[in-house]
C-alpha cells in the first residue's frame, strides 16, 4: 500500500512538472508548487488509507471470530458415519 501511494504521488508530481514546463513556469517556482501538491496529495492518500483500515478493522475482527467459532463447532461435533 505504501509503495502504491508513493508511486501515485510521484506520478502526480511528474505530470505537474511537465505541465509547468509546457507553460514555461520558472523552474524554482515549478519545483516548489509541484512539491507542495505532492505533499498534500500524499497526506490525503495516507489519511484515506488509515481511515479505510480503521473502518474495516471491526469487520475483519468479527469475521475472524466467526470463523474461529465455526471451526470450534465443527471440532466439537461427534463424528458421524
Amino acid at each position: 500500500m505504501k509503495a502504491l501511494i508513493l508511486k501515485l504521488g510521484l506520478l502526480i508530481f511528474s505530470v505537474l512538472f511537465m505541465a509547468g514546463v509546457w507553460r514555461n513556469i520558472p523552474t524554482a517556482t515549478l519545483l516548489f508548487r509541484s512539491f507542495v501538491v505532492f505533499l498534500a496529495v500524499e497526506t490525503l492518500l495516507v489519511l484515506i488509507a488509515v481511515v479505510f483500515i480503521k473502518m474495516t478493522e471491526n469487520i475483519r475482527r468479527e469475521y475472524e471470530e466467526e470463523m474461529e467459532e465455526e471451526a470450534a463447532a465443527e471440532e466439537s461435533k461427534p463424528a458421524e458415519g
